[in-house]
């Protein structure tokens, strides 16, 4: 296997998949038992058969991955019986139905990519997303981890390049997430499972952020929508927008700053107090945020005791929506692994929170969420 070398954040990484998380890296992972032992989905793209059957320099991916109707910027192959690798379709064709996948006897089939397509396939996965997560081939554990990956991708371009095209694909995921991720009870499982997991971890600045921030919006979400079902679709959208992007004010902030383990220095805190402010400056460049966006970013650090910050807000001053935010923000940076700390099991985190309530987080807030964790198996 092919280690991607383009930084130590995916020195893990088979090159097939460049710039990707760290899905092969060697930290412990939640055991799995039964129906639950499974490799990666991107680890059993590397095999289309017995081991060692796949020829040097392709890669494979599900036929079902292929859209009617849309460009294909790569070329596509098959391997034939013999062991022979024969050419489907050249590059940059428009995939017709009469061109006809093969099909497989055993399961959907495979085709053959030239590993240096690899570029060319992910920006074709990340256009056709919707499509190829709503197809009824895909299994739910499949399903989760190309939105959740796809989903870092989009989180990442955002956070490195705020503009109006980043901010839109973000805007598309959480559309796909309401529409089709959080809607089962299987696909929220497994989509947790990957938070647990994170087979995107990092402690370095700023994919940490990042992959935070991804964290926080998917789980904070999910939260509102089962505690506020009839909350309208518009708004719970907009809510979701400013749990995505309520620490893009940290990509201001030195690094040193945010791997730094011990107390704050004068020089620093301040530093660190002015990112809700900066965040909500970075999107107000692109486009004036609802009430909702701005509360969320700008208020996620407050406590209900005001000893909180930018504002040092009181409890009867924090919305609503910024007190799930804020909750859901401590208990995904407890479950993360820090350069300074290990990461926290779900349970333990919980119970930190807990003696924070009432003087920090809302106690009614916290105690939805534990029903809500426990009414979907996530804890």
């Amino acid at each position: 296997m092919e280690s991607s070398q383009r930084s130590s954040f995916d020195r893990n990484v088979p090159a097939r998949m460049p710039q990707s998380p760290g899905v092969n890296t060697g930290r412990l992972r939640r055991p799995r038992v039964g129906a639950e032992a499974r490799s990666s989905l991107f680890t059993r793209l590397l095999s289309t058969g017995p081991k060692d059957a796949l020829r040097p320099g392709y890669y494979s991916i599900p036929s079902y991955w292929i859209c009617e109707g849309r460009r294909l910027p790569f070329g596509m192959f098959r391997k034939t019986p013999s062991g022979e690798v024969i050419r489907l379709s050249e590059p940059n064709r428009i995939y017709q139905a009469m061109d006809r996948l093969p099909i497989d006897a055993d399961g959907p089939a495979v085709v053959l990519l030239k590993k240096e397509s690899r570029l060319d396939l992910l920006h074709y996965l990340d256009r056709n997303l919707d499509e190829i997560v709503a197809n009824s081939l895909m299994s739910v554990p499949e399903k989760a981890e190309i939105f959740y990956y796809m989903g870092y991708r989009r989180m990442r371009a955002a956070y490195r390049n705020p503009n109006r095209i980043t901010l839109g694909g973000v805007k598309g995921l959480i559309a796909l997430m309401v529409e089709q991720i959080l809607t089962g009870r299987e696909t929220v499982k497994e989509i947790f499972a990957l938070v647990q997991d994170n087979v995107c971890r990092t402690t370095e600045h700023p994919e940490c952020a990042i992959l935070h921030s991804l964290n926080v919006g998917i789980l904070a979400t999910f939260f509102v929508m089962k505690v506020l079902p009839n909350l309208a679709r518009d708004t719970l959208e907009e809510v979701a927008l400013g749990y995505f992007l309520h620490n893009v004010g940290m990509m201001r902030l030195p690094k040193e700053v945010v791997d730094y383990g011990g107390e704050l220095g004068d020089a620093t805190w301040p530093l660190v107090r002015q990112h809700p402010v900066w965040g909500l400056e970075m999107v107000r460049d692109i486009e004036e945020p609802s009430r909702e966006v701005a509360h969320i970013i700008m208020d996620h650090h407050e406590k209900l005791n005001g000893k909180g910050y930018p504002r040092s807000l009181t409890g009867v001053d924090i919305h609503f929506f910024v007190k799930v935010g804020s909750l859901v923000d401590s208990f995904g940076a407890m479950i993360s692994e820090r350069s300074y700390r290990q990461a926290l099991q779900v349970v333990d985190a919980l119970k930190s929170i807990k003696q924070r309530v009432p003087h920090e987080y809302d106690p009614s807030i916290f105690s939805k969420l534990i029903l809500v964790f426990l009414e979907n198996e996530l804890i």
